[in-house]
């Protein structure tokens, strides 16, 4: 093939300028630009791709990363590959082309280039693996056709990308799919820092660019748009009326970004992006347990883009954006290794003179803490600017009860990596029950005195505590519940967010090479454990010790061999007799995932723990965990799955779990598998990334309101209950979880609009109300309601004149005076504003009156109430009638939430057999789609296919379906996918041929339905059986709501045959192996009974929601 020509980039562009136009379309040919030579399908294409490209620079971008990932789309001959390549010579390059002739031309340009750093696949970038129909075009246009076209092979973008814990650049120019392909990737676009996409709008279809941009900005993304031109040879379908404007279709391209934070120097001026909330966090040193935990918090929220800076006293690994507290009083440059701070040492030896002062303490104890630091904030100018500050373990490091003043204008995360924020000083309890109540008396300290220093350091955060705005995060559940019934946080809001780790690092490695390298035994059975601290008697170092001594002699033939890391491990267990490979101190990530690699087991033997690092490193290496069944470890090893929980103690049961590993290691188990697994679904940097900044911007959204103190010694009696129900102190994030009492009469709501209607009779939660009327104004504004006379005088006036003015002196409630005052707002006006303290006065003596998280009396005072909470009023005391330990936050549904009670156990009983985040789930008859959107909201990264017939019970006229998509539409809910279909018996043989299997569906009240509509007239057991066995085939686990036996309803020909569920689900395990449970009933139009079954021998398919869609949209 001759060469059209031969010169540099710009000789050849000129060149090329004047042959364009006379060369024919789609014809193959070559050139020879700077020595290198490059093929091209269609010459025109070429030409402009090399001049944006080369010219304008089209894909250029900035990155500080040395070796950044780089993903690119449409890759057609390779110029834009060629580029990243030469721009960034040790990046790494993932490159897709559709069109099988032009990848063959892509991979010869990189062969003549020399590039060994792209990766490329001749496949089309889709949102499944299930090949597409592809039209060629023999230039740049081919595409996706729903029409015609060849079958290629497809890959889905979203399994692709997530491989990658961050992808630097994602370039996607695939011709007008990339509205599915984004909408696809949604759950993995927190990975990706940049995107260059070129939106292509070229048919009147359903994809708008508004939902797409709304798409990207969901997720996080800044972008602009650039490049835009008119679509001119494809057809009109909307002629513009403008004469500028001739056509309706476009092509622009979309520039996304994730705004990051540089510090290149430590002490040097910030500049901050805005539009992002900016987050100040502090720790004690950046390694360690905890300082490991909080910088790799720090590292994925500046990934994700979030603002944040990291403070700490001692620093090590000098990661971006991380700063020493003692580099605000040092001018000379800060050598980047290893430093002890002097304040942090001044702490140490604040802390050993206070506990010289009790020669009774024990030994083998955790470090004992005061609430001292040496650090004052206002040495750090940067946290004037913080939207929230976000401490960890910050003993010696910020001293709260010093800072209270400047503290409680901020808003606090906090981060819990021991029990040290709610306790007298210890970091752990070691069993003591006190913090529940008073610390004193301290166990830890050798101490009988009541007010001893534990009592100080309670009193001091006590009085701190309760002037701050502060938000709880545990790592494990049993961190939270500790939290909420202590004395000193109890009251406020705690959050579970586990720590993510850089699975990218923290990854299986060839064992065999590892233990080669390493000199270990490849046929050995290596134990891994490490301890810094042999003595401390929390670590159960000694029962490590005895499981193995058990090791030892119950399997002498074994090659055992033991691996250790940490500075006293190796000599503590030379006695033993096993091999011992020592590693000591190993800070590099990278090592370490050797180490757990190598590994056959971890044993960690800690008889109180939070969540260790070690448990999740080990897991995302693949290695399988041994462990007590304690604190948070349970969180993260599931028994007989990817490890084993001994009970806390049982130093047999630590050797049984080895055993137990050896096992599954002779028997080629998959367990290493499931561990890794574990780490990539639960505990990765996007997942806990993206938790923190949806806590981060709900906080910011919402003001916390500080609360009276009640004297707990005094009962206040409301005048009209029984005399053995007792007021107790009712917190705002509970008030904000109520509802109020749906009254049978409707004279409250004479118009469509009005607010008792809208807001009350609809049953929103207080929070609902207040976020209704921050974004609606109509709420406030009497005369949107004008157009109804006969609204003037009612309720809703009343309403509104609380909401507007509040609690103020003398008013009364509606029935104590005229209720033409009540309407009127000079009837507020004129009255004096009552005081902070008045207010508590009169709740004291006129609670409200709450059943079942419900306000039955005081619908008055919540009013005012609320327009004190939008108003910005400084406090907010409320007291409520009812047993004090009622949950409303463990009851009430976040965000979305119920309308109906008994919906409320469905959740309850559900919710806790879900194990994962990433799930499909098939929601059968969704009614309102309350549970749907309940599901959606609550798990981001799961999709939600709900199905509701036009007969169905709660769809008369399709209004359950509106209401569903208007809560979806209301709430941004992108995961929540709506069908207006019923469950037919050829839809349930679609499922079944098409081999989907979702990992849970929902039946709640429906299935019986189904039996009546189906089998009325020939109900017989075998039909019925029939329907069960089809229908629990489509879903891994089923939640299945029944009739209670006893009833007469539609499945009664089943009963007659059976004399119990047992009997039910036992006959049709001959025909299925399941598992089954009773997990609640209710009272709903009859008693039903929920199940919960799981298939034994079932696994999860993997479909899209493409594919759901071609099997319903003519459903």
């Amino acid at each position: 093939m001759k060469h059209v020509f031969c010169g540099n980039l710009f000789d050849s562009l000129a060149y090329l300028r004047n042959l364009v136009s006379k060369y024919e379309r789609c014809k193959v040919g070559s050139i020879v630009i700077d020595n290198v030579v490059l093929y091209f399908a269609d010459l025109h294409s070429f030409y402009f791709e090399l001049d944006q490209i080369f010219i304008k620079n089209l894909y250029g971008f900035r990155t500080e990363e040395q070796s950044p990932v780089i993903v690119d789309c449409g890759a057609h001959v390779g110029l834009a590959s060629l580029y990243f390549a030469r721009r960034y010579p040790r990046s790494e390059i993932h490159a897709f082309e559709a069109d099988p002739d032009i990848h063959r031309l892509f991979q010869s340009n990189i062969q003549s280039a020399k590039l060994n750093n792209v990766t490329s696949h001749a496949k089309a970038v889709w949102a499944d693996n299930n090949g597409v129909c592809f039209r060629l075009s023999g230039d740049d246009s081919g595409h996706i056709s729903n029409t015609d076209g060849t079958i290629i092979p497809s890959i889905r973008l979203r399994d692709y990308l997530e491989q990658f814990e961050r992808i630097d650049m994602l370039k996607l120019d695939v011709e007008g799919a990339e509205f599915e392909i984004i909408e696809d990737c949604l759950p993995v676009l927190s990975r990706v820092q940049r995107m260059i996409i070129e939106v292509h709008r070229l048919s009147d279809d359903n994809k708008s660019l508004a939902n797409f941009l709304r798409c990207l900005e969901k997720s996080g993304f800044q972008f602009v748009l650039s490049d835009i031109h008119s679509a001119s040879w494809a057809q009109v379908d909307h002629i513009p009326p403008f004469d500028f404007v001739a056509h309706d279709k476009y092509i622009v391209s979309v520039f996304a970004w994730r705004p990051i934070y540089d510090q290149t120097k430590s002490n040097s001026k910030t500049i901050r992006p805005s539009g992002k909330p900016n987050i100040v966090q502090f720790c004690m040193q950046d390694y360690g347990g905890a300082g490991t935990a909080a910088l790799r918090l720090h590292d994925g929220l500046l990934s994700s883009g979030v603002n944040s800076l990291f403070f700490v006293h001692n620093i090590q690994r000098w990661k971006p954006g991380t700063i020493p507290l003692f580099a605000k009083s040092c001018s000379a440059p800060i050598p980047h290794k290893k430093i002890v701070s002097s304040d942090w040492k001044a702490f140490q030896a604040h802390s050993q003179r206070l506990i010289s002062k009790y020669p009774q303490r024990p030994q083998g104890l955790e470090i004992f803490t005061d609430t001292w630091a040496a650090t004052k904030l206002s040495n750090v100018p940067e946290i004037a600017e913080a939207d929230i500050i976000h401490l960890h373990w910050i003993a010696g490091t910020v001293d709260i009860p010093r800072e209270v003043e400047f503290l409680k204008t901020k808003k606090i995360v906090w981060t819990l990596h021991d029990m040290n924020a709610f306790t007298g000083g210890c970091h752990y309890a070691a069993g003591c029950q006190k913090y529940e109540q008073q610390c004193g008396g301290c166990p830890q300290l050798g101490s009988s005195r009541d007010n001893d220093l534990s009592r100080q350091i309670w009193t001091r955060k006590m009085a701190a505590y309760k002037q701050l705005d502060i938000t709880i995060v545990a790592l494990c559940q049993w961190m939270a519940d500790c939290v909420k019934i202590s004395s000193l946080l109890s009251s406020f809001p705690v959050h579970v967010i586990p720590n993510g780790l850089p699975t990218n690092i923290f990854k299986p490695y060839p064992q065999a090479q590892i233990r080669k390298s390493l000199q270990v035994p490849k046929d050995a059975f290596v134990i891994l454990f490490g301890a810094d601290s042999v003595t401390n008697a929390r670590k159960g170092f000694v029962y490590l010790l005895r499981a193995l001594e058990h090791v030892k002699t119950q399997f002498p033939s074994e090659h055992i061999a033991l691996a250790t890391f940490g500075n006293h491990a190796q000599a503590a267990v030379q006695h033993l007799g096993f091999p011992t490979f020592a590693f000591d101190y190993v800070d590099k990530e990278s090592e370490l995932a050797l180490v757990y690699s190598m590994a056959d087991v971890t044993v960690i033997p800690s008889l109180e723990d939070n969540l260790p690092n070690v448990v999740l490193e080990s897991l995302a290496c693949g290695t399988p965990v041994v462990g007590f069944d304690v604190g948070g470890i349970p969180d993260m090893v599931e028994h007989l799955v990817n490890g084993y929980l001994s009970p806390v103690g049982d130093e047999n049961g630590l050797a049984g779990g080895m055993r137990w590993i050896m096992e599954q290691k002779k028997a080629g188990s998959k367990i290493r598998t499931k561990c890794r697994e574990t780490a990539l679904s639960r505990y990765n940097f996007p997942l806990q990334a993206g938790r923190y900044r949806e806590l981060y911007e709900e906080n910011l959204k919402n003001t916390r309101v500080k609360y009276f103190q009640v004297n707990k010694k005094k009962d206040f009696v409301h005048s009209t209950c029984q005399s053995n129900t007792h007021v107790s102190q009712l917190q705002l994030d509970e008030f904000l979880s109520l509802r109020f009492l749906h009254e049978h009469h409707d004279y409250h709501a004479q118009g469509s609009k009005c607010i008792y209607q809208d807001l009350i009779k609809n049953s929103f939660t207080v929070r609902e109300i207040i976020h209704k009327i921050q974004n609606d104004r109509k709420y406030l504004d009497r005369n949107q309601y004008d157009h109804d006379v006969r609204l003037k005088n009612d309720h809703m006036n009343h309403y509104i004149n609380c909401i507007k003015y509040g609690f103020r002196k003398e008013v009364k409630g509606w029935r104590e005076t005229n209720s033409v005052d009540l309407v009127n707002p000079d009837y507020y006006i004129q009255k004096e504003e009552i005081t902070d303290k008045e207010i508590g006065e009169y709740l004291q003596q006129n609670p409200l009156e709450i059943k079942n998280q419900i306000i039955v009396d005081g619908i008055h005072r919540s009013m005012c109430m609320i327009g004190r909470i939008l108003n910005g009023k400084s406090y907010i005391p409320f007291f409520y009638i009812g047993d004090k330990n009622i949950s409303p936050q463990k009851q009430i549904i976040p965000n979305v939430g119920y309308r109906k009670e008994h919906n409320k156990y469905r959740w309850d009983a559900i919710v806790p057999h879900i194990d994962k985040d990433c799930f499909k789930v098939l929601d059968i008859g969704s009614n309102y789609g309350y549970f749907s959107l309940s599901l959606a909201s609550h798990y981001p990264n799961a999709q939600i296919f709900s199905i509701e017939g036009e007969f169905g019970t709660g769809n008369q006229e399709s209004k359950g379906l509106k209401i569903h998509h208007s809560i979806k539409n209301d709430h941004f809910i992108y995961n929540n996918f709506i069908y207006n279909t019923l469950l037919t018996d050829d839809l349930v043989k679609l499922f079944n041929e098409k081999s989907i299997v979702f990992d849970y569906q929902i039946s709640f009240s429906v299935f019986h339905w189904i039996v009546y509509l189906k089998y009325a007239n020939n109900g017989s057991s075998q039909n019925i059986k029939k329907m069960f066995v089809d229908q629990l085939k489509m879903a891994k686990t089923t939640f299945l709501e029944l009739p209670s036996f006893g009833q007469q309803t539609s499945m009664s020909p089943y009963y007659a045959d059976h004399d119990s569920f047992d009997h039910l689900f036992s006959e049709l395990n001959r025909e299925l192996p399941l598992e089954f449970e009773k997990i609640g009933e209710c009272n709903w139009y009859g008693k039903r009974d929920l199940f919960h079954i799981k298939l034994l021998d079932c696994k999860p398919s993997n479909f899209t929601v493409n594919d759901v869609n071609r099997i319903l949209a003519n459903k």
